[in-house]
């Protein structure tokens, strides 16, 4: 499910998506090899957006750097997942995500997003870029 808020001077409409994904979820084996990729496609409709929305793309397995973590060497896992949005929403999105090859812990992530959405108020660009990086294996309390 994906929530969506547009606001216009005083009108505030809130947009519901629901998306079908075949396979339904990317796991990644125990391991493979570099360059494996695996295809995803998912569709959906939404509350307030006519048509079907349709998203394609890949996970594409990059390797298992060894990422350092505040002074701790952790072997990692590199994924790049691409995808292409079409029908009233169209665009594109990029991860770049490390994961802690132990635990599946998120290290890394770099983000890029832009789409374009067809509103019932005309068109709406979102443009989201991002990254986060982990600073320590520790929970803060």
């Amino acid at each position: 499910m994906v929530w969506q808020r547009w606001m216009i001077g005083p009108v505030t409409e809130t947009n519901l998506s629901t998306l079908r994904c075949s396979p339904e979820v990317v796991t990644i084996p125990l391991a493979p090899a570099t360059d494996t990729v695996w295809p995803a496609r998912c569709t959906g409709t939404s509350t307030l957006i006519h048509g079907t929305l349709v998203t394609v793309g890949t996970t594409h397995f990059l390797g298992q750097p060894v990422l350092r973590v505040a002074g701790h060497k952790i072997p990692s896992v590199h994924v790049e997942v691409q995808r292409r949005l079409s029908g009233p929403q169209v665009g594109t999105e990029r991860d770049d995500l490390w994961f802690d090859a132990q635990t599946g812990l998120p290290l890394e992530n770099r983000r890029s997003i832009l789409v374009r959405t067809e509103t019932p108020f005309g068109p709406s660009n979102y443009t989201e870029n991002g990254e986060f990086v982990i600073q320590s294996l520790t929970p803060k309390t």
